[in-house]
């Protein structure tokens, strides 16, 4: 259930090692008939890349595979009964991966969620864009400078992984805003609001500082230590009791499991994870696979859940698979162990930052290596010929949205 990371992962080796088993059929059921590189979608967001640049389409990938796509919603678990229903009717199983991602906690903010855009997917992003030009376009017919400047006013709230990345992205997109209106850069506001003392919490700290510099330096204010306690169609107000009034308010400011999992059954953890055993296994129904930001995973060395990412929801995928292979065949499972290779980040356009091993880079050259894995991620679905499209339809829409053509 669920084309991300790591349904499709998952999808993808069972294909691989079932595919001469003629008693076996893989079904990747999913909402879209794509992909989406969720990596990028800051930068959809931010107008630096096109969509079609931030998503796969499923086709693609499935082709000539043994592996039945249904473009159908989840409505709802019955996992008792070894069934899934969706749109269109019940889906029968052996064995189920769950992969279906994590929702936008707001944490029970007074009015946040009606209030706020959030950054989960490709819908999200375009909408954003929509959303912060519609901003630029209004405030050319209004007089009022209060109402003016409420309007040019941005809020990140969450100073995490994807308010940094989304921050520094707009930063850049925003120069160009005031441009394309002619509008008075200092009638313009950008900022960040994080309820922890610090950006990028449990990030590298000479990188967290190096990050901070980045943002101040292209006008992004930082708000730090500044929970957000109540939201309105004006604004924020702080819990310091400042009130900030702005048109746009997008929260990246943490996430929670998707709530069709909450609701399954499965018996759940920290923030509504589901406990799994070392196979990635439910605890609660024998056969029943939860991977991606849906597991609650748990560092071997400190004990403590591990943050869900795109490389370790890959990772679960394929031990998943694995194990599923070595359930039906009567073979002995692994323990999975996750494997964090590094961890990279962009800040705006050109720069970002990176920790590979015992290596840290910033700069230019962390900002290459976020694209690297995202082309590596590529070859790895779909060998060099996916690599290569993708690339040259990535530096196709940026030429395009660069010279502001259709």
């Amino acid at each position: 259930m669920g084309a991300g990371y790591g349904g499709l992962s998952a999808a993808l080796r069972l294909e691989r090692r079932l595919r001469r088993d003629p008693n076996s059929e893989i079904v990747l059921v999913d909402q879209n008939d794509y992909h989406q590189l969720i990596p990028r979608i800051h930068e959809v967001a931010a107008g630096s890349i096109a969509p079609e640049a931030a998503t796969v389409p499923l086709e693609r990938l499935l082709g000539g595979k043994a592996v039945r796509f249904l473009k159908a919603g989840v409505k709802d678990f019955r996992l008792e009964q070894q069934r899934v229903l969706a749109d269109g009717g019940e889906i029968p199983y052996d064995f189920l991966v769950i992969a279906l991602g994590s929702e936008t906690d707001f944490f029970g903010i007074p009015g946040l969620r009606e209030h706020s855009l959030t950054l989960k997917s490709i819908e999200d992003a375009l909408v954003l864009k929509e959303h912060v030009e519609r901003m630029f376009a209004l405030s050319q017919s209004e007089d009022r400078d209060e109402h003016r400047k409420r309007l040019l006013t941005f809020i990140v709230g969450g100073g995490g992984f994807t308010g940094t990345e989304l921050a520094g992205e707009m930063a850049d997109w925003l120069v160009e805003l005031r441009a394309t209106y002619n509008v008075d850069p200092q009638s313009v506001r950008l900022l960040v609001l994080e309820a922890s003392p610090q950006l990028l919490t449990g990030f590298d700290p000479d990188l967290v500082e190096i990050a901070r510099r980045i943002l101040e330096r292209r006008g992004v204010e930082l708000r730090l230590g500044t929970p957000v306690v109540h939201a309105d169609a004006d604004g924020v107000q702080l819990k310091t009791g400042e009130r900030i009034k702005a048109g746009t308010v997008i929260w990246t400011g943490g996430v929670t499991t998707n709530s069709l999992v909450a609701s399954s059954g499965l018996a759940t953890g920290v923030r509504g994870r589901v406990v799994v055993n070392p196979y990635l296994e439910s605890g609660s129904f024998v056969g029943v696979y939860v991977v991606g930001d849906s597991a609650l995973v748990l560092n071997p060395k400190t004990g403590r859940p591990m943050a869900p990412s795109a490389q370790l929801a890959v990772q679960q995928g394929i031990s998943a698979a694995r194990n599923i292979c070595a359930d039906i065949r009567g073979r002995t499972r692994a323990t999975y162990r996750p494997k964090v290779v590094g961890e990279v980040v962009s800040v705006g356009r050109r720069e970002g930052l990176a920790v590979v091993g015992p290596l840290k880079f910033d700069g230019r050259l962390a900002r290459i290596l976020k694209e690297m894995t995202t082309l590596r991620y590529l070859y790895m679905l779909g060998g060099l010929d996916l690599l290569l499209d993708q690339w040259a339809l990535t530096s196709a829409s940026v030429r395009r949205i660069r010279h502001g053509l259709p």
